[in-house]
């Protein structure tokens, strides 16, 4: 077809460069159909909605994700990465709360108790727990148990450790330094073992020729310690001068 001066003069400079329409599957509005199809093929990147044939080609990198290999593409996921991990982490503190908590977790996949305490040692270190421990708690969720708390044993008083306990044992030692443990259970009705957290773990006590002590001794009773000792050593000073003026008065009166 022939197309004279006129015609080409008709053309403007921003209508050469503009690009002709790239034909979309997308281009009708109203066919929501199609809309639908191209949105669920490509969910990540609503950029390429109009560009079907656009999928994202995802490469992995060294942090284990994945990104579309096209720069104008910023689709990213993340990818289940099976290579071992490089290093591993010892946590040093813990609780036993957490431990358990681990355990009753891996209880409920239907790990073997072996299997939970290897995977224990790997993360906490060699002093965790015990195999025969971890098994026991073990059996503890499959009787039903579903707290990560102590469990019960067998003549404890679980409210023998409180506040009030704690200071009437404290009352106790203080009015009775050489009181014993069992003394202290039958006194306040509970168990031995209670007792004993109380004085030792709580309370801090220790036993020193028959005599309980602070196993820790404040600057306050430091200075007490000390003031006792001079106090002793005085009246021994004092006491043997004394004797040794009688000793002279009587081998003078002879």
């Amino acid at each position: 077809m022939n197309c004279d001066d006129s015609d080409l003069s008709s053309l403007s400079d921003d209508d050469e460069d503009k690009p002709s329409p790239t034909p979309s599957l997308a281009e009708d509005e109203n066919d929501e159909p199609l809309q639908n199809a191209i949105t669920t093929r490509i969910p990540h990147q609503a950029a390429h909605i109009n560009e079907a044939r656009h999928m994202p080609e995802m490469v992995g990198d060294r942090n284990h994700r994945s990104r579309c290999s096209n720069e104008k593409c910023s689709a990213l996921t993340t990818v289940q990465c099976t290579d071992r991990m490089e290093r591993r982490c010892v946590l040093n503190s813990w609780s036993k709360e957490e431990v358990r908590a681990v355990i009753r977790y891996e209880w409920a996949r239907g790990v073997s108790g072996t299997e939970i305490h290897n995977h224990l040692v790997e993360v906490y270190g060699p002093g965790v727990m015990s195999k025969q421990m971890v098994r026991r708690w073990c059996r503890a969720f499959s009787d039903g148990h579903q707290q990560v708390e102590d469990l019960p044993r067998a003549g404890r008083t679980r409210t023998a450790t409180t506040d009030a306990n704690v200071g009437k044992v404290d009352d106790m030692i203080r009015a009775n330094w050489r009181i014993t443990i069992d003394e202290v259970a039958e006194e306040l009705g509970i168990s031995h073992e209670s007792a004993q957290n109380i004085t030792h773990d709580i309370l801090r006590y220790r036993k020193v020729s028959a005599r309980w002590v602070f196993r820790q001794l404040t600057s306050t009773h430091q200075e007490q310690r000390m003031a006792a000792f001079v106090l002793a050593a005085l009246s021994v000073t004092a006491f043997a001068s004394l004797h040794e003026v009688s000793e002279l008065n009587l081998t003078d009166f002879y």
